[in-house]
């Protein structure tokens, strides 16, 4: 026999099972929704509530009773919903192939609701590491100072000593196409700007645009990444153009989430001495060490210019952790050392290039301090202090001393986006949602995959084949 409904309208049955949910009291919530079904079979959306309320009281065995409701879904918002709480019931149950079998039945164009595309993300997360939001996009902007703004100049310049107020510009957004098969289609487009306010310096200011098309294939549990990049370096000048690249880029990432990447390809700059041909490989990795995770990326490059004097072979070491300061404070520290060497330096070559008749070896080490603060909805507040030191064979060149000290404090803000535009369906007015909390488990704060972190991270990303200067 049916139950008697307690309330007429079902939406008010979720609203209160959602507020004794907050409340703590999990048991209450699933008995007014086993009463709700009991008197309104057809009430897909109320099975649906009472099977999550279940997995939240670790119950998945009658959660799966749940789902074997006489309607079933209704909608296909509802039978998205179903199959996701049916991976997460198989899941709990030991059964990873079953949850893999029903997460298959969603994907990228999907009919959902915004909260379950929270929910698949966390889901596919759990299954495959390296599975990604379709659309990805961050913005940061960081203001402050530095002690010597021609330290880092892309035109390698020896000036020295210039106090001056920074701002910097890093964006990114990548799409790639709904998944069907091993291979997807990407692109990716990046900015970066650096804006120096002393006049003595200020012609160094760059905006370097880049963008990358190509397709990600999935190798069984390795993922590869295939693109063609081609980027353009201008600075604050007349002739603004410094440099232009066209180069081809691989990324692995290995089971376990070793990362292994190499570019190739061809450089023309505003000097036509400099323009070369570049090569660069290099390795990253996450481990723990006193319980912090540290991500270490190791790689090699070899620059052979028009002009010998310019070629260049080098290798960096960098090392990132991060830890929580309680509340929604992390603490940040990075250390990069940089080894190069010009190996047909000096002579009246390395006069007219270097100012010195000297060969030239150049080491850096630079280290990074910083605090952060995700602030909710994507931000993400900074303040980080930089200290950067290079040693370099000409002290006392012509043209000045490669060698440098550079100290810099910044502050930033920093907003990320992940989303599916390929999702389809609209909530109506009157949905209530469904607060499972389990977005923060696609991808939280300090546990980035270290592709992202390889891609997105200041320290890390020259050192890798990620950026050509």
């Amino acid at each position: 026999a049916k139950s008697e409904l307690l309330y007429p309208d079902e939406n008010l049955v979720r609203l209160l099972a959602r507020a004794l949910l907050v409340s703590g009291n999990s048991g209450r919530a699933a008995e007014l929704l086993r009463q709700q079904v009991g008197a309104s079979p057809l009430d897909c959306e109320s099975w649906s509530w009472l099977a999550w309320v279940e997995l939240h009281r670790n119950e998945p065995a009658a959660a799966g009773q749940a789902l074997q409701a006489p309607g079933g879904p209704g909608s296909q918002q509802e039978a998205s919903r179903w199959a996701l709480l049916e991976a997460m019931v198989r899941r709990a149950a030991g059964d990873p192939g079953g949850a893999a079998a029903a997460l298959a039945r969603v994907g990228d164009r999907s009919v959902m609701w915004p909260e379950d595309a929270g929910m698949r993300a966390a889901l596919e997360r759990l299954r495959d590491p390296a599975w990604q939001q379709a659309l990805r996009a961050s913005a940061e902007l960081a203001l402050g100072g530095t002690s010597n703004a021609f330290a880092g100049s892309p035109t390698d310049t020896a000036e020295q000593g210039e106090e001056s107020l920074l701002a910097r510009l890093n964006a990114a957004a990548s799409l790639r196409a709904p998944r069907h098969g091993a291979v997807t289609p990407l692109v990716e487009a990046t900015v970066r700007g650096h804006g120096i306010a002393a006049d003595a310096a200020r012609d160094l200011s760059y905006l370097e645009l880049a963008g990358r098309l190509g397709a990600e294939l999935r190798l069984g549990r390795t993922t590869a990444v295939l693109t063609y990049r081609r980027d353009a370096l201008h600075l604050n000048q007349d002739h603004s153009l410094y440099s232009e690249g066209q180069r081809a880029e691989l990324e692995l990432e290995l089971p376990g989430g070793l990362v292994v990447l190499a570019g190739g390809g061809h450089r023309d700059f505003q000097d036509p001495w400099r323009t070369r041909r570049e090569l660069d490989a290099g390795v990253a990795g996450t481990l723990r060490a006193g319980g912090l995770p540290v991500t270490l990326a190791l790689a090699g490059r070899s620059f052979d210019a028009q002009m010998p004097v310019y070629d260049q072979r080098g290798g960096t070491f960098t090392a990132v952790t991060s830890t929580s300061l309680g509340g929604a404070w992390r603490a940040r520290l990075g250390l990069t050392v940089a080894i190069d060497d010009y190996p047909h330096s000096g002579g009246w070559e390395g006069l007219v290039a270097f100012g010195s008749d000297e060969k030239r070896h150049d080491t850096l080490a630079r280290l990074s301090l910083g605090a952060l603060r995700r602030l909710g909805n994507g931000l993400q507040l900074g303040i980080t202090y930089e200290h950067a030191r290079r040693w370099s064979s000409i002290e006392e060149g012509f043209q000045g001393s490669f060698s440098y000290r550079e100290h810099r404090l910044l502050a930033s803000l920093r907003f990320d986006l992940d989303a599916n535009p390929w999702r389809r369906g609209r909530t109506a007015d009157d949905h209530v949602r469904l607060d499972h909390g389990l977005g923060g488990l696609a991808g939280g704060f300090g546990e980035e995959r270290v592709r992202d972190l390889v891609r997105q991270d200041e320290d890390l990303r020259g050192d890798c084949g990620c950026s050509p200067h």
